[in-house]
């Protein structure tokens, strides 16, 4: 989680480490000093292929060192401890699978495995760049291998199985055991499709089945029906009728993936080999901190403020061109209206220039050249899927990404109507000034709460269930908005001193009684709001826990200042653990999460989430506990409220079936053998989803809970809100939220709380 705001402390850290790192004694030395660096500087390594490393690398490897030792909260040291881990991560980062190392090449890099500080220090990063010729040369050979391997005849009867879990393999000896390794990994990719294009035959025969009812339609029901089975029908032609044209068909395919997918890999970006190294190094301070070029800088901007300067569309990697999943309600593209879902790109081209084709480009670079400057037209030369190819301009905009942001809802049903607030981030411009229209999740917030106390409404229930967290100083607000004042969090700087976040405003946005609702996914600045209202008895807190249990604040430090010449290519962002956070009763989240006060079944705790299953987390401490006041109206009885609860869940076909199937999953957790032979394969597949359906409740067969109204808070006359697609897709929403069971028996136990 980053803060918006630093405070005085941090940054003068930040400062005297820049400064550390962009001091020089002599203006033609190309590598400033770092604070107690002696080492002797061995010549930059030169690439297998003739490539010599990025001149960036010395500079980034002295702003992140210095970062480290002055900044980080853990106050570690840069030696041959930290190398040690670092190695395990750099390794665990670059070949997961181990799909493409063989023993002899770990053998060779295990050399360098107490040189991770060394080379960190002296900005010569040779393990980095010889860990990718290797990487590079086995790529080479593996393309080969699985070129070779989806055009030879495959054998669906063969005895054989695949380890899925990597940490149960070892490194294979020998490039014949890795092509044996592919092989086996390739048939059960294809297992999984031929098995999927028989469930999608399957589905589609009866879709068409039921749609041909035979019953009589005119104008343009009848013209919309017809079209309806032509589309089913289509789909279904696609799927060849017996298993050797599906097995085809499914060698086909990841034959067009792989070699896109193959081609995209050896295009190794110039910072590539370095930003992997410095992530296992910086991962191994905590798991938290994490070195992002450019482009990924880019793209955390956008998820943490909701909007991007472009078109408006998702995209995705489809064989060797970009293609377009999904056309943004609202954005630049769906206004101009020639850009479809289905669309492939084939070529970008900026305004006055020539086009750039971007066959084999990795998606990253696409999106790149597809942003740009608000007012400036892109063009896009696609193929729609009649082939046919067309060139599109596109004037680039703002485009809001809807569905990042809060969303409020009034619910009927029996007894006083209660409000709802889904919140999915703490979300912020993360940068500067606040721009015009900029969303804050704060300002959302008090905006829907101020609709909810205007209509008197019962209660509030507050969903942050999988919010991962965002602006630490959106929280403080939040929080702020149930009581009158106080301490909301404190926070502890690597020097040891704590300080305070408190709400200092003694006015109270909302007054009524609220319920939060949380899952094992809600972490860092969910866990400060659900904290702080449970510590001050403002809230009941709700949902399958404990919370994930990070209880660190992170910094956006911008690597650009460590530059000497403002012109100089961009390094990226450091985001670095610089605080630890704790509750106003003096522990710490970090690790322990925060515990519901009426617990929930959890159908996803065979996942080992949680930042106590993370490497190197930190460890949780406590600090001296706070004075404050608790809410004096929290006249609710925990014990009661509990009690009422259980019976209603005991009740409950969902809970009871998420408790068993949660169960389930945990002890299936370990069965990660899966078999290749066909047969076994298929009662495998079969076996575990009747296991599944029993515990699994028939969506269709649920009703509506309650009645849902959504909220309109941010509407502007003529925006995309009032387009058919954006009413459907709200429409789908408030009809899923009128479903859910867990939303449900929050509601019954905020109206136990009246």
């Amino acid at each position: 989680m980053s803060s918006s705001i630093f405070r005085t402390t941090s940054a003068i850290l930040l400062s005297a480490a820049l400064a550390a790192c962009s001091s020089s004694n002599s203006s033609t030395d190309p590598t400033p000093p770092l604070p107690g660096n002696n080492a002797i500087k061995a010549p930059l390594a030169t690439s297998a292929d003739g490539h010599a490393p990025d001149p960036r690398e010395e500079i980034l490897s002295g702003a992140v060192a210095s970062l480290l030792r002055l900044q980080h909260l853990s106050q570690q040291e840069i030696n041959d401890e930290l190398s040690l881990k670092s190695y395990k991560q750099f390794l665990q980062m670059i070949d997961p699978d181990k799909l493409f190392f063989l023993k002899s090449d770990i053998a060779a890099l295990e050399a360098s495995k107490l040189k991770f500080d060394d080379d960190l220090l002296s900005g010569n990063l040779r393990i980095a760049h010889q860990a990718n010729d290797i990487f590079l040369k086995r790529l080479a050979a593996v393309q080969k291998m699985v070129e070779t391997y989806l055009a030879s005849s495959i054998d669906l009867s063969k005895d054989e199985s695949r380890q899925t879990d990597s940490e149960k393999l070892d490194y294979v000896a020998s490039e014949t055991e890795l092509g044996e390794r592919w092989g086996r990994a390739l048939k059960l990719e294809i297992l999984g499709r031929v098995h999927r294009m028989g469930l999608r035959s399957e589905s589609l025969t009866k879709a068409i089945a039921a749609a041909d009812d035979g019953k009589k339609r005119t104008g343009e029901e009848a013209e919309a029906h017809s079209k309806k089975i032509a589309t089913l029908k289509k789909a279904l032609a696609k799927i060849p009728n017996d298993e050797a044209g599906r097995i085809a068909k499914a060698q086909g395919d990841l034959q067009k993936s792989y070699s896109a997918r193959f081609v995209r890999l050896m295009d190794v970006d110039a910072l590539t080999p370095a930003a992997n190294f410095i992530n296992a190094i910086t991962n191994s301070f905590d798991p938290h901190t994490v070195y992002m070029p450019p482009t990924e800088k880019e793209n955390f901007d956008i998820s943490m403020s909701g909007s991007l300067i472009g078109i408006g569309a998702v995209l995705v990697e489809q064989d060797h061109f970009i293609g377009v999943n999904e056309v943004v309600v609202g954005g630049a593209a769906w206004k101009q209206g020639d850009l479809e879902a289905g669309d492939l790109i084939l070529a970008v081209a900026q305004e006055g220039a020539e086009a750039v084709d971007v066959g084999d480009m990795k998606i990253n670079k696409v999106v790149h050249m597809i942003r740009g400057k608000k007012g400036t037209t892109v063009s896009l030369t696609v193929e729609k899927e009649d082939k046919s190819i067309k060139t599109i301009s596109i004037v680039r905009e703002k485009v809001s990404l809807k569905e990042s942001y809060a969303r409020g809802a009034i619910i009927e049903g029996k007894g006083k109507p209660v409000g709802y607030i889904y919140l999915p981030s703490f979300y912020g411009q993360t940068h500067g000034r606040p721009e015009p229209g900029a969303r804050f999740s704060a300002t959302d917030v008090k905006k829907l709460l101020a609709i909810y106390e205007k209509r008197n409404v019962g209660g509030v229930v507050i969903d942050l269930r999988s919010n991962g967290g965002g602006l630490l100083d959106d929280a403080r607000k939040m929080t702020g908005y149930f009581i009158k004042k106080g301490p909301v969090v404190q926070t502890q700087l690597p020097d040891g001193t704590v300080e305070v976040l408190a709400d200092t405003d003694p006015a109270v946005n909302y007054s009524g009684k609220v319920v939060v609702l949380i899952d094992r996914f809600s972490a860092s600045a969910s866990e400060i709001v659900a904290a702080a209202l449970q510590d001050y008895g403002r809230a009941v807190i709700v949902g399958a826990g404990p919370t994930h249990g990070k209880g660190t604040v992170q910094g956006l430090l911008d690597l650009d200042r460590a530059n000497e010449n403002p012109n100089d290519p961009p390094l990226g962002v450091l985001k670095l653990t610089v605080q630890q956070f704790f509750r106003i009763n003096g522990s710490s989240t970090q690790r322990r999460g925060v515990s519901p006060d009426i617990s929930f079944p959890d159908s996803y705790k065979h996942l080992e989430t949680g930042e106590r299953n993370l490497d190197n987390a930190l460890p949780w401490r406590e600090v001296d506990t706070l004075s404050y006041e608790r809410w004096p109206a929290a006249t609710w009885d925990i014990s009661a409220l509990r009690t009422k609860s259980l019976v209603r869940q005991s009740k409950s076909t969902y809970f009871t079936m998420a408790e068993k199937r949660g169960e389930l999953m945990k002890k299936r957790r370990d069965d990660s053998l899966v078999p290749l032979a066909k047969d076994k394969y298929e009662a495998r597949n079969k076996a575990q989803q009747d296991e599944i359906d029993a515990l699994s409740p028939d969506e269709k067969a649920i009703k509506p809970f309650f009645k849902v109204n959504p909220v309109e808070y941010a509407h502007t006359p003529g925006n995309a809100d009032e387009s058919k697609d954006a009413k459907e897709k709200l429409k789908a929403w408030s009809e899923s939220l009128a479903k859910d069971p867990v939303v449900n028996e929050s509601v019954l136990i905020l109206r136990d709380m009246l």
